[in-house]
């Protein structure tokens, strides 16, 4: 995935822009809308879950999971 990250605003600079989705890392570059701090991620998610009921008194559930893959600001 690509995304903008959002950046820090106060109720004054909602007020001031008079928009309450103001981020102060959006900005025009070359006539289009751009975020200057971006995250991309690369990450897969494997999720592995084994149930065991021996009786009625007797249940063992367990899970593994692995997140890998990597992620970066600019």
């Amino acid at each position: 995935s690509d995304q903008g990250v959002r950046g820090a605003a106060t109720s004054e600079a909602f007020g001031l822009t008079d928009d309450p989705l103001y981020n102060p890392y959006w900005g025009y570059q070359d006539g289009r809308i751009r975020s200057s701090r971006t995250r991309k991620s690369q990450q897969p998610l494997a999720l592995l879950a084994w149930d065991f009921t021996l009786n009625d008194d007797f249940r063992l559930q367990t899970t593994f999971s692995y997140l890998g893959g990597e992620s970066c600001y600019s």
